[in-house]
């Protein structure tokens, strides 16, 4: 966790100009923590020198606000380390949950449909999803999957609201009556905030997790498996950032494999000036609203969200895209004469 690292050798400081610093703000903690630390030693070493008389007021101030400043790196640095080990906590917490739901029958995802919108460092969403009972045995209840920074507000079943409970990331509902095999039903979920990083990637152990990431053997870059700003977005199905019917990504691995084929129908808003980017063919419907329907199902999807600038080169049917911010766009001075000619080549 960086705990120890006093000196900032190891603190994954690598600048992105796509989110800054990952992490900034807990980083800012760990040095606080030593900033206190320094300063508490520093006026507790007043004690150590002989002064003259006339300092007798500060020299023994200078023990308590020593005595403070202590108090107060410890205290910053329990919270610090406290974000680490509650982020251990919560990804054994939600993996004895999946053990206990690994043999659980489930309905299986047909179709969702999924209306999202960016604002900020928060996710908005409403989900509907068709579901289909594959067993052969009538369902009193199903469960769903969705990052633990989501909250759910409400659940309806065909119109109907229905109550759910919930375990950290694992959602139970019971529908008004049992799912009969073969029958089907719609289930409609309104959830919105944020994305916990630390509920992401079950199966990756803890020492692989935090195991320093280097480039070039200097530049060390910090771990994220979301990004939510202004500015940027890029969620993937194993941030759980949409509904997903039976357990996340890498339970029960390699035993279970769950490889749940379905349609996508997501509908993205955004600020003005932004792009998303996600599967499919992206239809624009004005007022920064745009559609993304995959021609043929797809077990999960993604998506990414940006202030980028769209290049677009069709070779017969193959249609070749490249997003660039604008700042990157460096290359752009060497394809101006080669432009008519790149779909011949």
């Amino acid at each position: 966790f960086y705990l120890f690292d006093f000196l900032g050798a190891f603190l994954p400081l690598t600048y992105s100009d796509f989110v800054g610093i990952p992490d900034l703000g807990w980083l800012l903690l760990q040095r606080g923590m030593y900033l206190a630390f320094g300063l508490a030693f520093l006026w507790l070493s007043v004690r150590l020198f002989r002064r003259l008389p006339q300092s007798g007021v500060s020299t023994r101030l200078a023990p308590l606000f020593g005595a403070v400043l202590l108090l107060a790196g410890g205290w910053v640095g329990s919270i610090y380390l406290d974000h680490f080990n509650n982020g251990i906590r919560l990804r054994e917490a939600m993996a004895g949950i999946n053990q206990r739901y690994l043999q659980t029958p489930n309905l299986t995802r047909e179709r969702l449909q999924l209306t999202l919108k960016h604002s900020g460092r928060r996710i908005q969403a409403d989900a509907t999803l068709t579901l289909h009972n594959r067993t052969s045995a009538p369902l009193d209840q199903f469960f769903i999957s969705l990052n633990p920074g989501l909250q759910v507000t409400e659940t309806r079943i065909n119109g109907q609201t229905v109550s759910h409970s919930r375990e950290q990331h694992l959602i139970t509902i019971r529908p008004p009556q049992a799912v009969l095999p073969g029958d089907t039903l719609r289930l409609q979920l309104n959830y919105a905030g944020r994305i916990d990083d630390q509920a992401c990637y079950l199966d990756v152990a803890d020492t692989t997790r935090h195991k320093i990431f280097l480039i070039y053997l200097m530049n060390k870059v910090a771990k994220k498996h979301a990004f939510i700003d202004d500015r940027f977005l890029l969620l993937t199905a194993e941030n759980l950032w949409y509904p997903r019917v039976g357990l996340p990504e890498g339970a029960g691995f390699p035993e279970n494999r769950q490889g749940n084929f379905g349609e996508f129908d997501l509908t993205v808003q955004c600020a003005p000036g932004m792009l998303p980017i996600s599967q499919g063919e992206r239809e624009d419907l004005g007022d920064g609203r745009y559609r993304f329907r995959p021609p043929y199902p797809l077990p999960r999807i993604s998506l990414v969200i940006g202030p980028y600038r769209e290049d677009r080169i069709t070779v017969d049917s193959l249609s070749y895209h490249l997003y660039t911010l604008p700042s990157h766009r460096f290359f752009e001075e060497y394809f101006q004469e080669v432009g008519d000619t790149l779909p011949a080549v």
